[in-house]
C-alpha cells in the first residue's frame, strides 16, 4: 500500500541468459525464463515498466537490446549502466564469455533519437552499495548508499505522457483537480 492507502498489484517476469541464474530464481519462486535481451520472446507493448539492470554493458552492441526493451514496453524503460561512458566505445574482455563495454554516450543518444515514439533522459542514480562491516561496537553489517558515478537511462513512451496530459485536462475540465 502507498501512503494514501491504495494497493497496487505488480506482476514481475524476468529473463536471464545464464541457466544457473534462471534455476536459482525459479527455486526462489520468481517467474524467470531463459532468454536473450537481443531477442525477447514477448509481444509488443507487453509491460508497463521494463527494467534492464546492469545488462547492456555486457553486450557487444546496445542497439538491438535497447530496441527490444522499447518494443516490449508500453510506458517506461529504465536502463542502468554499471560502466561509465567513454569518448569512444571500449570493450574489455573479462574472459571468453564476459565483456564489459563502455559505450560512447553520443552514439546511444543518436540511436535513441531515431525512435519517433519516445522521450529519454540520462540521470545519475543513488545505488545501494556493498555491505560493509559496521563500526564498533556494532556486530551487524549495514548497506551503504552511494551516488553512482555512472548514468542511467529513462525512456518514456510519448503515448504514456500524452495520455497522462489528456487525463489531467479532463480532470481539470470536470473540476476534479
Amino acid at each position: 500500500r502507498n501512503a494514501d492507502g491504495h494497493s497496487y498489484q505488480f506482476n514481475y517476469k524476468g529473463i536471464d541468459i545464464t541457466p544457473k541464474f534462471v534455476d536459482i530464481c525459479k527455486k526462489l519462486g520468481y517467474d524467470v525464463s531463459l532468454g536473450d535481451v537481443s531477442n525477447i520472446d514477448e509481444p509488443d507493448n507487453a509491460y508497463d515498466c521494463v527494467l534492464s539492470l546492469d545488462v547492456l554493458n555486457h553486450q557487444l552492441d546496445f542497439k538491438k537490446p535497447l530496441s527490444e526493451l522499447v518494443r516490449i514496453s508500453n510506458r517506461f524503460v529504465y536502463v542502468s549502466f554499471f560502466k561509465d561512458f567513454k569518448e569512444s566505445s571500449e570493450i574489455v574482455y573479462k574472459h571468453e564469455d564476459l565483456v564489459h563495454h563502455h559505450f560512447k554516450k553520443q552514439e546511444v543518444i543518436d540511436y535513441l533519437n531515431t525512435f519517433d515514439d519516445i522521450w529519454f533522459s540520462f540521470i545519475r542514480a543513488w545505488r545501494i552499495g556493498t555491505k560493509l562491516p559496521a563500526p564498533p561496537p556494532h556486530s551487524e553489517q549495514f548497506e551503504v548508499v552511494t551516488y553512482s558515478p555512472n548514468e542511467d537511462l529513462i525512456i518514456i513512451k510519448k503515448s504514456t505522457f500524452l495520455n497522462f496530459c489528456e487525463q489531467i485536462h479532463k480532470d481539470v475540465h470536470c473540476g476534479r483537480v
